[in-house]
């Protein structure tokens, strides 16, 4: 017999779209994958039915989409990363240190990586694990969301070409020495154009902490195409989705603080070109004087609102949303995680 809680989350990148990898790299996470057939009601009709055919039903089209959601942590995280950017590099931060330092950037060609997602689901009352494998899925949303007095979470958005039940479950192994990213050892940075883009080991920098941050989210969208289901595919994607360029909502977030000046007021206002990093370090050092980290870095961000108001007597609080744009260099977003991961 086994546990409800025995549900498994497994991913493998695919060395071809489309074709089932066997998951290798597990997480703690919930999944709702699923595959979702789109069926028309043929128009015949015949003398004396009041009902349509039973005949007449046909799948036209097979679509799957879901979100992977977990606790952002100190090990394993890049994979997911990656999944989203498309371009990873992973770098020894030091000389036999142990400690590796990921730069995710994203990927300028039509296709994004695909990967096979496999979902262990339970039976109630028997100790069979049924594999629902999903192939050919592509991240098309990252979401980090961080609130006071909680976990950091993540949120992965993900389009799949197709459901299989006949492939083998694939039995899940985790990282050891892990641990989790809180709200307590995070930082918001927000300023002008003091911005340093991150290097292979060292990490971004940018604007002056915001000491009185309630609460801060990333929201990055790669913009995948929704087209693809071509004559041959049996209704199902022949081809990847494709990235869409010129987004203008690719990049962005919010962030809740204190009122306590007027400059970001006056920034939104004057629709200011800003810099903006979201940081996350663990709470135990992994080498003398080193923490784990995650970092997401916008170069240029402008905000979109708002003004305070009163709060009938209670600490006036502003929340300002934002859009990350293309500023003078390379990239429009960055992400840095360090981490004993010796690759992504």
């Amino acid at each position: 017999m086994g546990l409800q809680s025995d549900y498994t989350v497994g991913l493998a990148r695919e060395t071809t779209y489309g074709t089932v990898a066997v998951p290798t790299r597990f997480f703690e996470a919930e999944a709702d994958l699923k595959e979702k057939p789109e069926t028309k009601q043929g128009a015949g009709m015949r003398p004396g039915n009041r009902v349509a055919r039973a005949a007449r039903r046909t799948v036209v089209k097979r679509a799957t989409e879901g979100k992977v959601t977990l606790d952002a942590s100190t090990r394993g995280l890049g994979y997911l990363l990656a999944a989203f950017f498309g371009v990873s590099t992973s770098t020894e931060t030091a000389p036999s240190s142990g400690i590796f330092q990921q730069v995710h950037t994203l990927k300028r060609d039509d296709f994004g990586p695909s990967y096979t997602i496999q979902q262990g689901i339970p039976r109630l009352g028997s100790s069979t694990t049924d594999a629902f494998t999903y192939t050919g899925a592509q991240c098309s949303t990252l979401a980090i969301e961080a609130k006071d007095a909680s976990i950091v979470t993540v949120t992965t958005e993900w389009v799949a070409r197709e459901l299989t039940l006949t492939q083998p479950y694939a039995a899940p192994s985790y990282p050891a020495a892990e641990d989790l990213l809180t709200f307590v050892h995070g930082g918001l940075y927000v300023g002008g154009d003091a911005f340093t883009a991150p290097t292979a080991t060292a990490p971004a920098t940018a604007g002056t902490p915001l000491a009185t941050v309630r609460s801060a989210s990333v929201e990055l969208d790669n913009g995948l195409d929704e087209n693809g289901f071509n004559l041959g595919g049996g209704g199902r994607r022949t081809r990847p989705a494709a990235y869409t360029g010129g987004k203008d909502d690719a990049v962005s977030g919010s962030f809740e603080i204190e009122y306590t000046g007027r400059d970001l007021v006056d920034a939104y206002l004057d629709q200011e070109q800003l810099t903006m990093l979201l940081q996350f370090e663990g709470p135990a050092e992994i080498a003398t004087g080193v923490k784990p980290l995650l970092q997401i870095a916008v170069p240029a961000i402008f905000l979109d609102g708002d003004l305070p108001t009163g709060n009938g007597g209670d600490v006036i609080t502003v929340s300002h949303d934002w859009t990350g744009l293309q500023g003078a260099g390379p990239e429009p977003v960055y992400a840095v995680y360090r981490t004993l991961d010796t690759a992504v």
